[in-house]
C-alpha cells in the first residue's frame, strides 16, 4: 500500500501504522492508529475491498483495524488478524467475527 504523500514524503499520522498485502491469497490488512483520548478501549474493524472489483483477478480484500493502542486493542486487534491470515477464512466469516467481537 501506498504510505507516502506524491512528495515522497512519508505519512506521519499513524494512517495507516501497519499494512500488508498477499498477492496469492488476495487479502490484505491495514492497521490506523490514532491519538489516545481516553482510558476506554477504542476500536473499530470493518472488512474493505480496494482495486478493480469487477474482475475477480485484481482485486484484495482487506481487513481494516483502527484504533487506539491499549493492551486490550492490541489483544483484539491481534485476534482478528489471526483469523485473518488463515488461509480459508473468507471475507464474509471475518465480517460475522468483527460484529461478534466488538
Amino acid at each position: 500500500m501506498n504510505v507516502h504523500f506524491v512528495d515522497g514524503t512519508p505519512f506521519l499520522d499513524g494512517n495507516p501504522i501497519y499494512s500488508l498485502i498477499s498477492p496469492d491469497s488476495k487479502k490484505g490488512i491495514c492497521i490506523n492508529q490514532d491519538q489516545a483520548t481516553t482510558e476506554k478501549v477504542s476500536i473499530a474493524a470493518y472488512m474493505d475491498k480496494f482495486g478493480s472489483i469487477d474482475d475477480e483477478e485484481n482485486f484484495i480484500e482487506e481487513l481494516v483495524i483502527v484504533c487506539e493502542l491499549s493492551e486490550e486493542s492490541v489483544q483484539l486487534a491481534s485476534e482478528l488478524i489471526e483469523v485473518w491470515v488463515k488461509e480459508n477464512t473468507s471475507y464474509y466469516e471475518m465480517e460475522l467475527l468483527i460484529k461478534k467481537k466488538l
